[in-house]
């Protein structure tokens, strides 16, 4: 054949394809360990493992089994993984490493029982982000298990604490300014709205469970009930009572879950029945990684009140007036969006950022108590040793609401930050102790609507498994 410039310029695309084939040909048939290394360090794993097979004479060479093992991990052939790190653990059994991708190998096939084995082994006997490791997917077997069979939880605890404003009320000898009516006079002390400490009581009990229907698919449901009691007689009808109840089915599909709840929740205010809620609440959630998750949620609800009997002073000494809650029955509709990110280490951070927008409208046809109600919340949690959690989070809210407000001249307009946190010390298996204290504050252009207030709590929790 003469290789003339025109034969060259016609044969060439030919030339050239021929010479990609030979060195893709080439690329396949180096199979050593050491390039099977090399081509993972240049994150070429689909490429590593295509040509370890293409050269199976190999398998039984320890470092080959070793990173065609790894290859095989990396581009989700699980059952060859396994086998890789089997041979090569039969010739080197105390080397950490493969044993860490064994149980990674295991895991990935499904055999949970013989990852468990391996993982423990590493626990009992490494440091480091090898036992990091070891305790994470030790977690993540523990978490898939409880997938596969029922679980429920109850619990009862008991507790006493301190409201600094129990009626949510503004400060002592203020005189709240509506605009466009003029400033209200001083209102008595001992009147509904202005602010009262009290120390109080509580006790609660609840309920969860889950019962799957098949790998994926469970039903999920939760009743808890509380009680909270003031100390003293002229607060009693600041007294508390609740129970909620909710149920559902979750979806699990690949790294999405989808969940849909119904609810009903009944508060009881002073003995009677103060409001009843039934809701909806549709929430997708996607796991970005191993730490991270991001979760959308749709939330429905109908809050209806029960008219009653109210009183201007705290201790009854004035006559009974209906208070016409009725009129604040409303339909509430809302989005939420977060983001949570779990961290390893000796601290294991927890972080959560939350942003959501509401709007409840009115079903007595009154735009005035019809609103927008926008909200963040930001919040961490720390394991400060095996036995001790602390966790604290800041909350924004802002309700805006759609007309003028009865006898001003401007629509109310309120803000609320508050902040929260809670320590949570394990006894004994069953027994918590739980401290808790929130610091609130609400301004409003509407003065009858802005106060401060400040809980603090303490609790033992006893928990059924």
């Amino acid at each position: 054949m003469q290789f003339s410039r025109a034969n060259i310029r016609k044969r060439g695309p030919y030339v050239l394809t021929a010479i990609t084939l030979v060195c893709s040909l080439q690329a396949h048939a180096a199979t050593s360990g050491a390039d099977l290394k090399a081509l993972l360090q240049a994150q070429q794993a689909q490429t590593a493992f295509d040509s370890a097979l293409a050269a199976d004479s190999n398998l039984g060479d320890p470092e080959f089994d070793f990173f065609f093992g790894i290859a095989a991990l990396e581009t989700a052939h699980p059952a060859e993984a396994v086998l890789a790190f089997e041979r090569y653990t039969l010739r080197f059994p105390d080397n950490p490493s493969a044993r860490f991708h064994l149980g990674r190998a295991y895991f990935a096939a499904g055999e949970d029982d013989a990852a468990k084995r391996e993982f423990l082994a590493l626990k009992a006997t490494q440091k480091g982000e090898m036992l990091e490791g070891a305790t994470r997917y030790l977690a993540a077997i523990d978490a898939r298990n409880a997938q596969r069979k029922s679980q429920w939880s109850l619990f009862v605890d008991a507790g006493l604490g301190y409201d600094t404003n129990i009626t949510t009320g503004i400060d002592s000898g203020t005189q709240p300014v509506v605009p466009g009516f003029g400033t209200l006079p001083v209102q008595p002390d001992l009147s509904t709205g202005v602010a009262a400490a009290d120390s109080f009581a509580f006790v609660g009990v609840g309920f969860s469970g889950t019962w799957p229907l098949d790998p994926y698919l469970r039903v999920i449901g939760s009743v808890n009930a509380d009680s909270r009691a003031m100390a003293h007689s002229e607060n009693a009808m600041f007294s508390q009572h609740g129970i909620r109840a909710d149920a559902g089915l979750q979806l699990e599909s690949g790294a999405t879950r989808y969940r849909a709840v119904m609810g009903y929740s009944q508060a009881w205010l002073d003995g009677a029945r103060y409001v009843s809620t039934p809701s909806l609440v549709g929430e997708a959630a996607y796991q970005l990684d191993d730490n991270q998750q991001i979760a959308l949620n749709v939330q429905l609800a109908r809050p209806t009140y029960a008219d009653g009997c109210s009183y201007f002073l705290r201790d009854r000494s004035t006559a009974c007036v209906d208070n016409q809650a009725s009129a604040r029955d409303a339909d509430v509709a809302g989005l939420g969006l977060g983001w949570s990110y779990r961290g390893t280490g000796g601290l294991a951070p927890q972080f959560s950022l939350g942003l959501s927008s509401a709007r409840e409208r009115n079903l007595r046809d009154n735009p005035a108590l019809s609103r927008r109600i926008d909200g963040a919340r930001a919040g961490v949690a720390l394991a400060l040793s095996a036995d001790l959690s602390l966790g604290v989070g800041l909350n924004w809210q802002h309700s805006l609401y759609a007309e003028k407000y009865p006898v001003a001249d401007t629509a109310r307009d309120d803000r609320q930050v508050s902040l929260d946190a809670s320590l949570v010390y394990r006894l004994t298996d069953a027994w918590f102790l739980r401290m808790e204290a929130a610091t609130s504050r609400q301004d409003s252009n509407i003065g009858l609507y802005a106060y401060r207030r400040n809980v603090a709590s303490v609790a033992v929790r006893y928990v059924f498994n």
